[in-house]
């Protein structure tokens, strides 16, 4: 659902939001405004929790539109922890809106998941290991990668603790430098995650 932003909201909904907010600047005299409208209104029930989604009539509002220097509209301004960090000026199709919405917004877990999943499938199909037959014992442990990913940057494996030697840190990066030499010894990954595969 969109927000109607005024100047004594704006520093509330916008500038203060704990997710990132696109700012739709428009007017209803403004034909191209009323033209992208439909899309907005898409944008923010598709991204409902993840992007806030705000319009800002320029007419009523002139303070905030001189702040932001909105020349023409409509502009779309996207902010993230109060500060622009996309401008969009014109009507754009959804699919392009939505594309520059995308590098912004955080993953979600379950997306990153799914992102680490996929990598390590294929190492599984090219390496002698295979995914760990506790699909139960995968599943949380594949969560505790996307978890380390998304908090972290990389999805260092669970078991171990990175120690902020970019270097270091590096070989605990799942499929982890040590899982080879593990599995050979005990059949399985420290984490639990790899085994061998049967000959």
């Amino acid at each position: 659902m969109e927000i109607m932003l005024i100047e004594e909201n704006f520093q509330k909904e916008v500038l203060e939001s704990d997710i990132p907010v696109l700012v739709d600047f428009w007017a209803e005299w403004c034909a191209p405004c009323l033209m992208i409208a439909p899309t907005i209104e898409e944008i923010a029930q598709e991204y409902s929790g993840r992007l806030r989604v705000g319009k800002l009539n320029v007419d009523e509002n002139p303070t905030i539109a001189a702040k932001y220097n909105i020349r023409s509209i409509p502009t779309l301004l996207i902010f993230k922890e109060g500060k622009v960090i996309e401008q969009i000026v014109g009507a754009l199709p959804k699919e392009a809106l939505k594309s520059k919405i995308e590098v912004i917004l955080p993953m979600e877990l379950k997306e990153i998941k799914k992102e680490i999943r996929r990598g390590l499938e294929k190492y599984t199909k090219e390496s002698p290991y295979k995914f760990n037959p506790d699909k139960k014992k995968v599943d949380l442990i594949l969560s505790g990668l996307a978890k380390r990913k998304k908090e972290l940057g990389f999805a260092y494996c669970p078991c171990r603790v990175p120690s902020g030697n970019k270097e270091e840190d590096r070989k605990i990066i799942c499929p982890c430098a040590y899982h080879k030499e593990e599995i050979a010894k005990d059949g399985i990954c420290l984490c639990g995650l790899f085994v061998r595969k049967e000959r």
